[in-house]
Parts: C-alpha cells; structure tokens; sequence
C-alpha cells in the first residue's frame, strides 16, 4: 500500500514539473528573463495613455507594432528614425507638520504634478515628504 501511495505521488511530481516547464516555453530554467511585451488598449480617447519608447545604447532595436482608429500605415522595411531622450525630472520636499494629515497637501500638490518618490522621513518637526514631477 505504501509503495502504491509513493509511486502515485510520484507520478503527481512528475505531472507538475512538467506542467510548470510547458507552462514557460522559451525558459531554459526557471528565472530566466522572458520577453518583455507591453500591451496598452484605450477604449475611448479619455484613456489616452502616453508612451514613451526607449532603447539603450548597443541595445538590439526595439520593435513597436501600432494597432487601432485612425489606422496607422508604414511601408514595410521602412525605418522611423528617433532620438533618445534622458527623462528630467523635478524634486521638492514638503514638510507636514505633526498631527496635520497629508492627505490635504498632498492633493494640492498632485493637482500641480508633482508625486511622492518614497515613504516620509519622521522628522522633529513633522513628516518630511520628497515628490517629483517632469520638468
């Protein structure tokens, strides 16, 4: 009986570990990088999202396909020349004072762009928060 349980859950291991490497084809082991696709649907034009494309320097080119309204027509083999651009970015702290919530300066300076970067810092005299905005 205890050599049938054991042969069965062998078995079992063996459907798993096989089911676990059809399930990542392309993978010579486990944690090996996969592709990296990014898929972005709008479904009206108030979800516009904007998207910025990049590619390092010796990096392979980076292959964009363009689907949708109005449609979009390239000559096959034709080459869209662009330019790599490094993200500047603005920063600024902002103190809240002990027992004030943040929630309310928060709001009024994401109203403005900016966001926090990283939890706040306890501080003597409050929290001190450190937000970025594009420049």
């Amino acid at each position: 009986m205890i050599q049938v349980f054991a042969c069965g859950l062998c078995t079992c291991g063996l459907i798993i570990g096989s089911a676990a490497l059809l399930a990542a084809p392309g993978q010579t082991y486990p944690g090996q990088p996969t592709r990296n696709d990014v898929w972005v649907q709008n479904r009206s034009k108030a979800e516009a999202v904007p998207v910025i494309v990049q590619n390092g320097d010796g990096d392979p080119l980076v292959r964009v396909q363009l689907a949708g309204l109005p449609a979009v027509t390239l000559i096959p083999g034709t080459v869209v020349q662009a330019h790599v651009l490094r993200q500047a970015w603005e920063y600024k702290e902002m103190m809240v004072p002990i027992g004030q919530s943040a929630i309310g300066p928060l709001n009024a300076a994401g109203l403005e762009g900016w966001e926090p970067i990283a939890p706040p810092a306890q501080g003597p005299d409050g929290m001190r928060w450190v937000l970025k905005r594009l420049r």
